[in-house]
């Protein structure tokens, strides 16, 4: 992810699997990013936005 702010690159999204974002969605408190991955039929990754970790797969 780009740090708008500091004008740099800021932290990277870790996953157990490659994602190729179709859709990215950010939770409204800022801590959590969502992504519909075309690299799986119906997948979803979500991760902490500070730590850069993968925190589920609901689907």
């Amino acid at each position: 992810m780009w740090d708008v702010d500091g004008a740099k690159l800021g932290t990277s999204l870790k996953g157990s699997e490659q994602c190729v974002p179709l859709s990215i969605a950010f939770n409204p408190d800022g801590q959590t990013i969502a992504a519909g991955c075309a690299t799986h039929a119906a997948m979803i990754m979500m991760w902490n936005v500070r730590k850069g970790s993968e925190l589920a797969r609901p689907l």
